[in-house]
């Protein structure tokens, strides 16, 4: 193993093959740990290290002729990346992982991980290059799908490692500044080994980002298959260097700000996205700073309004990824070398059975694919130059996703709807009229956002927050006789939510139907969130409640 370690052929390979080796020896470490009994230790390690052997070798002939069905390419990226992935999910626990061995290499394992999605993205990159690339195909999308989930579950392992080495307990934490694993850097574009977001980022840069309310991971998870951010802004530098930024926010539309708004606004992720023709992006970033400034300057500072319908073709509401795509599109038609450009190249399917939820909030059936925020994640043609992450809130986001998730997924099979108290929509109809007609809640919702928006969104804030508190409530008494113990992974989390809708639905019913519910429990969703076959019998909520905790969309 080890001399394959010093012989692998490719960059990409290296990197496969270290990280395997790696978590492979930590897998049979902790089996061996816990069976005394040497011949078993044997035989568990030696089991091990032909898993992964094998893993490495379907890996190894990355750089292998196309044709080669031997090698990595795009008839059986899917299954090797989705194997992968797999792998890694299943493998990755506390159960198998050791402490002391995160104590001691978990930060070199970090920026493998690392220094790995940025060779895939290459070889994303050399795939799209294929004439099987072009157009849709059920090949295609397969192999999409792999980098998708490679991708996501990569970068969650990076902060997971992280916040294990406890690197998150820095204080006043500064977007796009710091050292890794805080802030992880693309050496190919910055040499100097430090990034300074006021003196190395280029206008036309896309900035992708995730906010920290339960919305945010309602748009990160959107779709198919869900990703890890939930908005996407522009950079633009105008003439005097002064850097702005070139942003649609649900609370109030489109607007331009300085950079140091967005670097000081609480983000848990920031990733920058540079693309490879630097002209183009800057062109892109002036068209819409210039649209939408002139927008404002003409009707009295007004904003653009939020595009809730999500609608690529109207440019009279803008939502975050519309600023971004309709740049390059708007840049591209007055360069005549350049044809038939969009952005992203992999759109987010929406093939959702139950529409409710989407078409509540303002996204009309007919809409069966999205430009989510993370579709950048997956556009070769971007290079991902730095990635921050404030590790201090990386966990409490990670399990949001997985919540949110599950909220789709009981949504889409369990035919799961949002509730509303009668008197608390009668309080969110007076707020929304006090909103037409003042400047009452201006930074709260916009106008445009309907009544039905308000009262989805309002019970998705709520019924998220209950259920990130409850994970966190399980996870601190899993762990009270170790608190440093790991915190939960992704399918600990998946599975635990499963018994919560189980048990929090037999709670409801039970108190609906007039019983008496044990000392200390209580519900958790299911007064707000639950399928029609569930009762339906109103439960007392306190209308004042809702009056103080209003916050629909922050």
């Amino acid at each position: 193993m080890l001399k394959a370690l010093k012989s692998c052929a490719t960059k990409l390979s290296c990197h496969l093959l270290s990280i395997t080796f790696s978590l492979s020896f930590v897998v049979s470490s902790e089996r061996a740990s816990a069976n005394p009994d040497t011949e078993s230790i044997q035989e568990n390690m030696e089991e091990m290290l032909i898993q992964q052997i094998n893993l490495i070798k379907r890996y190894s002939k990355q750089t292998a002729d196309y044709q080669d069905s031997d090698a990595f390419n795009i008839q059986n990226c899917h299954v090797r990346l989705v194997g992968f992935e797999n792998w890694l999910k299943n493998n990755f626990d506390k159960s198998k992982i050791s402490q002391n061995f995160i104590k001691n290499n978990g930060f070199n394992l970090i920026n493998n991980l690392f220094e790995l999605r940025l060779d895939l993205r290459k070889k994303l990159h050399e795939f799209s290059l294929y004439s099987e690339f072009q157009n849709d195909n059920p090949r295609r999308e397969g192999c999409i799908e792999g980098f998708r989930v490679v991708f996501r579950t990569l970068r969650y392992i990076e902060e997971y490692l992280a916040e294990s080495l406890k690197m998150g307990q820095q204080p006043n934490l500064k977007v796009l500044k710091g050292e890794s694993p805080t802030l992880m850097i693309n050496h190919d574009f910055i040499s100097n080994g430090s990034f300074d977001p006021r003196k190395d980022l280029r206008s036309g840069d896309i900035l992708l980002s995730r906010g920290n309310a339960v919305t945010s991971a309602a748009i990160a998870r959107i779709g198919d298959r869900g990703g890890q951010f939930s908005h996407v802004g522009i950079v633009y530098i105008d003439n005097e260097k002064k850097i702005w930024t070139v942003e649609a926010h649900i609370e109030f539309g489109s607007q331009v700000a300085e950079i140091s708004k967005y670097l000081n606004d609480g983000k848990i992720r920031s990733v920058v996205y540079r693309h490879k023709n630097h002209q183009l992006a800057h062109q892109a970033a002036k068209i819409m700073f210039e649209k939408i400034k002139s927008y404002s300057d003409n009707n009295k500072g007004q904003f653009i309004p939020y595009d809730f319908k999500m609608n690529m073709d109207d440019e009279n509401e803008l939502f975050c990824s519309e600023i971004t795509s309709l740049g390059f599109k708007l840049a591209a038609t007055s360069d005549p070398s350049i044809k038939n450009f969009d952005i992203p190249l992999f759109k987010t399917k929406m093939n959702y059975q139950n529409r409710k939820f989407f078409s509540d909030i303002g996204i009309p059936n007919t809409v069966k694919e999205i430009f989510a925020p993370a579709d950048i994640d997956l556009d070769p043609r971007f290079d991902l130059i730095a990635e921050w992450r404030d590790l201090n809130r990386t966990k409490d986001a990670r399990t949001l996703d997985t919540i949110l998730s599950r909220l789709y997924d009981w949504m889409e099979n369990n035919q799961y709807q949002f509730k509303n108290p009668t008197a608390e929509k009668m309080l969110i109809n007076f707020v929304y009229t006090t909103r037409q007609y003042t400047s009452f809640f201006n930074e709260t919702f916009p106008r445009n956002m309907s009544t039905s928006a308000l009262y989805t969104m309002t019970s998705l804030g709520k019924v998220g927050t209950n259920i990130l508190e409850w994970i966190q409530g399980q996870e601190t008494i899993a762990n009270t006789d170790n608190p440093d113990s790991f915190a939960f992974t992704e399918p600990e989390i998946w599975s635990r939510l499963e018994s919560l809708r189980v048990e929090d639905e037999q709670n409801f019913n039970s108190l609906t139907r007039g019983e008496k519910l044990k000392k200390d429990t209580k519900i958790i969703f299911h007064d707000r969130f639950r399928s029609n076959s569930v009762s339906n019998n109103p439960i007392s909520t306190r209308w004042y409640d809702t009056l103080f905790e209003f916050n629909p969309v922050k």
